[in-house]
């Protein structure tokens, strides 16, 4: 990895890596997406489907006629091995490791997600935030590095990651967390002041592209302009080796009201 691209990271709280993930990487995790879709509607789509208008068309419409029956295939995607195997890949590891200036395997990798953001969505699409809010592996808040790997090219029309350069350089911020209703994503709302007027950063990315970022940084959704799902895969890796690494399973240490909810219902 470049110098330059370091310094960007560590400047911008940012920076994209092109290639990272071969293409047929990704093809895997498409076709097991579209696996998923034929199991739990006991549908017959192609392998190369993926990209096609009308198997976009059919997940709207099932996510607006039958929202429990969506949600419950988005879920199971979530704990999918192949969608796990993509934390494992060599290359992706090593660079990671170069950001966070490890040498060791000394990464922990936690909160493995798939995000499927329909067009227009206004119920599941985030707005400014920092992962760090509820993704606290360190107490410092320092060497924690989330990786979001889009399954198809970004482009302004699909709604590309919408970052403020230089945030993460502010810490930690203070939040507010509000929720809706369950099939809502759940909220960190930050004071306005940090994002109002600032310059966004966002990038057009390819198949197999990978965008870094800091933790601290604040950021959002991306619009979805499109007549498809801008499916995404993100995971947050930490260096173990951060003094004040926090151990464990749970990937969220706040146990405010909503986390005691999902408990409870677990």
């Amino acid at each position: 990895m470049k110098k330059n691209i370091l310094k960007k990271y560590n400047s911008l709280g940012f920076c994209i890596i092109k290639n990272v993930l071969t293409k047929n990487k990704i093809k895997s995790i498409q076709e097991t997406i579209i696996d998923r879709v034929n199991l739990d509607f006991n549908k017959n789509f192609n392998k190369n489907d993926f990209d096609k208008k009308f198997f976009h068309k059919y997940l709207l419409n099932k996510r607006k006629e039958s929202p429990e029956k969506f949600s419950n295939f988005y879920s199971s995607l979530q704990t999918n091995v192949n969608i796990f195997s993509i934390a494992s890949d060599k290359k992706l590891k090593n660079i990671v490791k170069k950001i966070l200036q490890i040498k060791k395997d000394f990464l922990n990798c936690s909160d493995f997600l798939l995000r499927a953001d329909a067009p227009f969505d206004k119920r599941n699409s985030l707005d400014w935030h920092q992962d760090s809010s509820y993704f606290k592996r360190t107490e410092d808040l320092a060497d924690c590095c989330v990786i979001w790997i889009p399954l198809q090219k970004i482009d302004n029309k699909i709604g590309p990651l919408n970052m403020i350069s230089s945030s993460h350089l502010l810490g930690g911020l203070p939040y507010q967390r509000v929720q809706k209703n369950l099939l809502s994503s759940p909220q960190n709302t930050i004071n306005n002041k940090f994002y109002v007027n600032k310059k966004i950063k966002k990038f057009n990315m390819s198949i197999g592209d990978v965008l870094l970022m800091d933790s601290k940084v604040i950021h959002r959704s991306g619009k979805n302009l499109s007549n498809k799902f801008r499916f995404t895969m993100l995971t947050r890796m930490v260096s173990s080796f951060n003094k004040t690494f926090i151990p464990g399973r749970l990937i969220y240490q706040y146990k405010d009201e909503y986390n005691k909810k999902l408990l409870k219902r677990s």
